[in-house]
């Protein structure tokens, strides 16, 4: 071991300044590069935007030699008509030209003969533009007349004695951009838009059918306001998920994409799993099929990442189910018949749920079609169509999810998965399991419904009483066990529909309260979870009341599971305070008062089946023997296990004492919950 430890010790000093070295330069290189794309971006969009100019000014000049027509002096129509026709043959950008009075009644339409009844013009506020300042004006994205698709509009006055006479304006389909657009021979890593002022697409360098007329996203067309040339970063086009994608068949795409909350998401697992790791090396060192446990760790995490990243329905439920199948190896690892035992009520569970979202996924893809996430929600549409068919899909969502989350009744898997080893707990509690299905319905209310589209379908209030029922059932069911890992693991039924009531508030600031949590009650739990398998592992303790001066012998973890217990109680300033205050303050926001009784009854169970656990540990005598105790050197236990406890620790505290920060949790929630808001 002596031998070991310093090898140990001397890899890491060597290769530590190389990869500090490494990391400086490959940071100065990516900010050079990100430097050098920014300004190729301002240049080639100031060019494009040149063009466009270009061919929108042509289009102008010619409506203006055309409005000099004797004709129109005359009041001819019918040869107006005609001339119109001939210039209209030479312009093969316009769909048509229009002679319209200033009161927005057409006089003449090329799309239709001479002398047929018109109708109004459908974009008066231009013609009105145009009478009142006497310029030339183009048009939004609009609807066209006699069967047209949409259409844009150069109109200019037919000024006559010093005033306005009428109005004549040519339409244009948008593929006369594409072509500019195109001519330009831009790469593929270019994505190339045209916005009107109303936020809608008119022109895009890929398949121009997909994208006309949607809305993008508010921050393309603010920036595009602000100043004439610039920059900005975004992770959402056309209000998805920006990202990579795979055709598997008509209607189903493979499409994974980065946004704030899958990267949140994403941070979370990726650091927790990186220290659960270090802690399963450490807890996992004489046991058996160490490369078979490691393995399915390994995917569990990839499922849980694949989970967070997935851009549509079809993805997140792929990731949903490889999560599934991924952990029952690491439930059932040491082939007990305990084991094997939680292992089948795990996948009897799990597996039902699973089969609730596939219908669910199935039928909402038959009523909406490809189902992408979307900021404020996809769904508004459908929703004034199919109203109650969306209402038993909710709850078809909410029962598939609500397995892994441990909604109750729902929940009955989670307590027996607790003989799996203490890293295998940890990452169902704090990393994946419990977390993918709290982050699905998350998923569910804001990217999918919409908040708005959610509450007023009437969906969130039963989701808000389903999810504080769990709260308080969870935390009763934790003061009656004394097996430590159990007490832990219905302290998660409660906790974690912390999340699921953040969602079903209808509030900005309840929502930064569940989102919070999300990473919140991941470093609490993972914390206390750490520590109970030091427990196990160095002193044989598993039930509470083997506790008694435990603190005394394992001083760092008795610390570490402290600190984790006060902040899951909600004792100010830590962070189970932070969260529980934003809860409580959306739901008086939101005028639901009484989730504060709900809130209030829930720490004041935490702190009677906390606060027990503390006093043993720290005030009561320790025993002459403890059930099974190992040594490991000098220390109270093997520092793989003692590191990450004191490192989730040092999470709690940090993002308790700088919740207020850039760097803390509460800052990224605050912005997530402000654009699902759209705020």
């Amino acid at each position: 071991m002596k031998v070991q430890a310093h090898l140990i010790r001397l890899v890491i000093f060597a290769l530590l300044p190389v990869q500090i070295f490494a990391g400086l330069m490959t940071l100065r290189f990516h900010n050079r590069q990100i430097a050098e794309g920014e300004k190729t971006l301002v240049r080639t969009a100031t060019a494009l935007s040149m063009d466009v100019d270009r061919a929108l000014q042509t289009s102008v000049q010619a409506l203006q030699l055309l409005a000099t027509s004797e004709h129109l002096d005359q009041n001819n129509f019918k040869a107006f008509h005609e001339q119109a026709l001939k210039a209209l043959s030479v312009r093969a950008s316009w769909d048509a030209i229009v002679l319209l009075d200033p009161s927005g009644q057409q006089l003449v339409n090329t799309r239709a003969r001479y002398g047929t009844l018109l109708p109004r013009t459908n974009i008066p506020e231009v013609v009105d533009a145009i009478v009142s300042s006497g310029e030339a004006k183009v048009s939004n994205l609009f609807a066209g007349s006699f069967g047209k698709p949409s259409l844009i509009a150069v109109g200019v006055p037919v000024i006559r004695a010093g005033k306005t006479k009428q109005v004549l304006m040519a339409s244009a389909l948008p593929a006369f951009l594409d072509n500019i657009l195109a001519e330009q021979k831009l790469t593929i890593d270019f994505s190339t838009l045209v916005i009107d002022q109303r936020k809608e697409l008119l022109a895009h360098n890929g398949t121009r059918r997909q994208f006309v007329g949607p809305t993008t996203m508010t921050a393309l067309r603010e920036q595009a306001q602000k100043e004439p040339a610039g920059y900005f970063h975004s992770d959402q086009i056309n209000g998805s998920p920006s990202g990579v994608g795979y055709h598997l068949a008509p209607g189903l795409d493979f499409k994974l994409g980065a946004d704030a909350n899958s990267v949140f998401f994403v941070t979370l697992s990726t650091v927790l799993w990186l220290l659960t790791t270090l802690y399963a090396i450490g807890y996992m060192e004489d046991s058996p099929h160490r490369s078979r446990f490691f393995g399915f760790f390994s995917m569990c995490v990839s499922a849980t990442v694949g989970v967070a990243l997935a851009g549509n329905l079809i993805t997140f439920l792929t990731f949903y189910e490889l999560l599934t199948l991924s952990t029952y190896p690491l439930v059932v690892h040491r082939g007990t018949a305990a084991s094997m035992r939680s292992g089948k009520i795990y996948l009897a569970y799990t597996l039902s749920g699973g089969t609730v979202l596939l219908l669910a996924v199935a039928w909402l893809h038959a009523i909406a079609g490809p189902v992408e996430f979307r900021l404020t929600g996809a769904l508004a549409d459908v929703a004034k169509t199919h109203p109650a068919e969306l209402r038993i899909l909710f709850a078809m969502f909410v029962i598939g999810l609500g397995v892994k989350t441990a909604l109750v009744p729902l929940h009955g898997w989670l307590p027996q998965a607790m003989v799996a080893p203490a890293p295998v707990s940890s990452l169902l509690h704090a990393v994946a399991v419990v977390k993918a299905g709290a982050f699905g319905i998350v998923r569910l209310v804001y990217d999918v419904y919409g908040e708005k589209t959610a509450a007023e379908l009437g969906l969130l209030q039963p989701l808000a009483i389903a999810a504080s029922i769990t709260i308080i059932y969870g935390s009763l069911r934790a003061l009656a066990q004394d097996e430590l890992k159990k007490r832990l693991a219905y302290s998660t039924v409660s906790q974690v529909s912390y999340i699921v009531l953040g969602a079903a508030i209808v509030s900005p600031l309840a929502a930064i309260g569940g989102i919070v949590h999300l990473v919140h009650q991941g470093v609490m739990k993972i914390t206390m979870f750490f520590s109970a398998g030091n427990y196990a592992e160095t002193l044989g303790i598993h039930h509470i009341s083997e506790m008694n001066g435990v603190g005394r012998r394992m001083p760092l973890t008795t610390a570490a599971f402290t600190v984790a217990s006060l902040a899951m109680i909600g004792v100010p300033p830590l962070a189970g305070y932070v969260a529980k205050w934003y809860l409580q303050t959306g739901a008086i926001d939101a005028g639901d008062e009484w989730v504060t009784l709900v809130l209030a009854g829930s720490s004041l169970l935490n702190a009677a089946y906390f606060l027990p656990i503390l006093y043993r540990a720290w005030f009561l005598a320790p025993p002459e023997r403890w059930p099974e105790e190992h040594k490991f050197g000098a220390g109270e236990t093997h520092w793989m296990l003692l590191v990450p406890p004191l490192a989730t620790a040092f999470f709690v505290l940090w993002f308790s004492i700088f919740a207020d920060t850039p760097l803390s949790a509460l800052t990224w929630a605050r912005f997530i919950a402000a654009r699902e808001y759209g705020q």
